[in-house]
C-alpha cells in the first residue's frame, strides 16, 4: 500500500530498457503516478543486446559486488512477486581468467570481499562442462548466479508498470525540460507538456544528453557489443560460460546466446557486426564441441552505457533538484535494486547507504 508521502508523486521515467522497466514497476506499485517515455519502439536499445548474465563476481570494487549480490537477490525477490512471470534461471556460472595465478587471485578477492565462489579443477569443469574442449587448469564456480531473456523481462515488467497504473509510451522523445527556481518541474515532448515532481533517467547511452537539457553534468562514454542468438540445437553448455575470450549461454529452448565485442579502432556498420559475430563463433567452435554447427538466428547491435569511471551513476542530481539519474553496464544485473532503491530516494527523500559510491556528484569536480 502506497504511503502519503508516495501516493500521486508524478514521475517521468525516460528510457523503457530493463532499467527504465524495473525503475516504472517499483514506483507505479509503491503509489506514484509513472509516467514512462521511450522515443523507441518497445525494449529496442542497449538491452535487447544484452547477454543478461546475473552476477556479482564481475564488480570491480568491493562497494560495486556488493550491490549487485543485493540486486541478485532483489531479482529473485521480484520474479517470487510476479509468480515466477520473469522465467529467471539460476545454473550458476564458471569462469577463468588467462592464467591460473590470475583466477586464483580473482577468487581469493571476491571470497575477502564476502562473495560465494570456489575454485574448482578441471575435473569438476568437465563434470559442470563436458563439452568444453580446451578447459583450463582451474576455475571460479559461482553457483548462485543467473540469466534471464532481457527482453522478455523488460517486456514483462513494463506489462506489470501498466497493471499498476504506469502510462507507457514508446515512440516518444523527450525534446527538452522545464526547470523553475533549479527544480525540474516537467518534460517537453511533441506536442505536449508533461508535468512531474521527479523525473528518473534511465536512458542508457542517452543520458548524458538529456541530463545537459536540464542543465546537469553526467559524463558518458559507451562501448559496442553485439548479441547473438543461435538456432535451437542439442545441448552445448549447461550454465553461465565466462571467460577472457567468450561468453556464453544456453537456454531450456536449446538457444545459444553470446555477445561479441569489438577492437578498439574498429567500427561498427553492419558488416562490421557480421565480422565480429563470425570471430566469436570460430572462437567459441575451438572451445566448445558441436558449437562449429552453430547457426545464427538473431544479432542485435547495443551501445552499453559506461560512466567514465565504469562504476553506476545512480541517485538524485545535485545539480537540478527532482532529476534523478539511472544509468551503467550491466544494467541488466542492476536493474531490481536500482528500482528497489528508486522508490526511497526519489518517493521517499532517502540517501541508501549502498548507492553512496555510485552517486552522480562524484562527477562535478571532474
Amino acid at each position: 500500500m502506497a504511503s502519503q508521502t508516495t501516493a500521486g508523486q508524478r514521475v517521468l521515467v525516460v528510457g523503457g530498457g530493463i532499467v527504465g522497466a524495473s525503475s516504472a514497476y517499483h514506483l507505479a506499485k509503491a503509489g506514484a503516478a509513472v509516467t514512462l517515455l521511450d522515443q523507441r519502439q518497445p525494449v529496442q536499445g542497449t538491452t535487447a543486446a544484452s547477454f543478461a548474465w546475473l552476477n556479482g563476481s564481475s564488480g570491480l570494487s568491493q562497494a560495486y559486488v556488493r550491490l549487485r549480490l543485493a540486486s541478485m537477490q532483489a531479482w529473485r525477490d521480484l520474479d517470487q512477486s510476479l509468480a515466477g512471470a520473469l522465467k529467471i534461471a539460476w545454473p550458476g556460472c564458471i569462469s577463468w581468467r588467462a592464467s591460473e595465478a590470475e583466477t586464483e587471485r580473482f577468487i581469493a578477492e571476491r571470497q575477502a570481499w564476502g562473495y560465494p565462489l570456489e575454485l574448482i579443477d578441471r575435473a569438476r569443469i568437465l563434470e559442470l562442462e563436458p563439452n568444453l574442449l580446451q578447459p583450463p587448469g582451474c576455475a571460479a564456480r559461482m553457483a548462485g548466479e543467473g540469466e534471464l531473456d532481457p527482453v522478455h523481462a523488460a517486456t514483462t515488467l513494463l506489462a506489470a508498470a501498466r497493471e499498476a497504473g504506469a502510462d507507457v509510451r514508446y515512440g516518444v522523445p523527450v525534446l527538452g525540460f522545464q526547470v523553475a527556481n533549479g527544480k525540474v518541474t516537467g518534460v517537453d515532448i511533441p506536442g505536449e507538456r508533461l508535468p512531474a515532481d521527479h523525473v528518473v533517467l534511465a536512458a542508457g547511452t542517452e543520458t548524458g544528453a538529456l541530463a545537459a537539457l536540464a542543465g546537469a553534468h553526467v559524463p558518458m562514454t559507451s562501448t559496442p557489443g553485439v548479441g547473438f542468438t543461435c538456432k535451437p540445437g542439442p545441448r552445448l553448455v549447461y550454465g553461465l560460460v565466462v571467460s577472457q575470450d567468450f561468453e556464453m549461454k544456453q537456454g531450456a529452448d536449446g538457444r545459444f546466446v553470446s555477445v561479441a565485442n569489438f577492437a578498439e579502432d574498429e567500427p561498427a556498420p553492419p558488416l562490421a557486426q557480421e565480422r565480429a559475430v563470425r570471430r566469436e563463433l570460430a572462437t567459441i567452435a575451438r572451445h566448445v564441441r558441436g558449437a562449429e554447427a552453430l547457426e545464427v538466428e538473431r544479432t542485435v547491435l547495443g551501445y552499453r552505457p559506461i560512466p567514465p569511471d565504469g562504476f553506476p551513476a545512480v541517485g538524485a542530481s545535485s545539480q537540478v533538484a527532482g532529476l534523478y539519474i539511472a544509468t551503467m553496464h550491466s544494467g541488466v544485473t542492476m536493474a531490481a535494486i536500482v528500482g528497489r532503491y528508486a522508490v526511497a530516494e526519489v518517493l521517499e527523500g532517502a540517501r541508501v547507504a549502498e548507492l553512496a559510491p555510485f552517486r552522480p556528484e562524484r562527477f562535478q569536480s571532474a
